[in-house]
């Protein structure tokens, strides 16, 4: 997977990508992070272009404001 990071919502957001085609985006559980995904297999999302964030405060996302809700767990 290839490592990208941005700035969103007042936060750098980390996301993995890999594969070409149609977006396919894999969210992780709580506690958990985008790179989890890699222990399914190497086909994982082939033929799709595969998308895995790291949630806020999660993996190598940040948290700037050191609070973490349900409502902020997606971005």
């Amino acid at each position: 997977m290839t490592a990208h990071q941005v700035r969103l919502n007042g936060m750098e957001m980390h996301f993995g990508e890999q594969g070409e085609g149609e977006p396919l985006l894999f969210l992780h559980g709580m506690t958990g992070c985008g790179g989890d995904w890699q222990y399914i297999g190497a086909d994982l999302g082939a033929g799709y272009r595969l998308i895995a964030p790291d949630m806020r405060g999660h993996g190598r996302s940040t948290n700037p404001t050191g609070v973490f809700t349900h409502r902020q767990s997606g971005f």
